[in-house]
């Protein structure tokens, strides 16, 4: 047989065996992740967790969380098999939401958790939570922190409210607030094209998007691609900067909502 042959004969073999190789590995790790994971039967169960009183809420990992006023109740609705895997744990006026386990749990739909607590001052959301409040928060302030793929749905009357976003989490509010701080990063989303704040400071960078209205007084420092829509009277008195091709505009929120005013663009 000619070397030439012997060569090429050679190196498909080669490519059989690293090929046979990268097959049994792959599954091998295919199995070691589906290994990890707890699924859920299906059987939906509802149950009943005692709480007392709690003003901040600390929550992660595939919930969907229902808050409304009104006595202290945490029921959850879960897919039986992972009853256990849910931990709601309080310290004083602090509640928190988690997954209990090592395992990374499927479920068809996700553990749905509804609340009751006469107010919130404070809410932390990671791991993809869901957080909708069904009654208005009416109150002094309320300080929100969101990220990794939240979302949260938030109808507000406050004095004061600090909203920090990043990691693709996504908030709708809408209401009043008196004062409105606004620090946003990682293509996060803010639409409060329904809140006005009387005076609103806000910091955004990375690709993160905002919407909302000020009356009296803003101060906008955009970088880095991120967005910004406001809109507000004439008599408004706007101090914006935007730099790294961030984009900051005076809007109406009509129509195609793109901005009668454009603010600055960077280099």
């Amino acid at each position: 047989m000619k070397l030439s042959n012997k060569i090429a004969l050679a190196a498909i073999a080669a490519v059989i065996l690293t090929t046979v190789y990268t097959m049994v590995v792959v599954k091998i790790e295919i199995g070691k992740y589906f290994s990890g994971i707890t699924a859920g039967n299906g059987v939906i169960k509802t149950f009943d967790v005692p709480i007392q009183d709690f003003s901040a809420l600390d929550a992660s990992d595939y919930f969907d969380i229902h808050w409304s006023r009104g006595i202290p109740q945490a029921r959850v609705q879960v897919d039986s098999n992972l009853m256990e895997y849910v931990a709601i744990r309080q310290n004083g006026m602090f509640l928190t939401i988690a997954v209990d386990s090592l395992h990374r749990l499927r479920v068809k739909n996700r553990i749905r958790i509804e609340l009751q607590s006469d107010s919130l001052v404070q809410i932390d959301l990671q791991d993809h939570v869901k957080l909708t409040l069904h009654d208005t928060l009416r109150q002094t302030e309320l300080r929100l922190n969101a990220g990794d793929y939240t979302n949260a749905k938030l109808p507000l009357e406050v004095a004061f409210l600090n909203i920090e976003l990043d990691d693709f989490s996504d908030v709708r509010a809408g209401g009043r607030a008196a004062t409105l701080n606004v620090t946003m990063g990682d293509h996060a989303d803010l639409n409060g094209k329904s809140l006005v704040a009387t005076n609103a400071d806000c910091k955004l960078q990375d690709f993160a998007s905002a919407r909302f209205r000020v009356t009296e007084r803003l101060k906008a420092n955009c970088s880095d691609h991120a967005d910004l829509r406001y809109a507000g009277p004439d008599s408004l008195r706007a101090e914006t900067q935007a730099t790294d091709f961030a984009d900051i505009r005076k809007s109406e929120f009509s129509g195609s909502d793109t901005g009668d005013h454009h603010q600055g663009e960077g280099d």
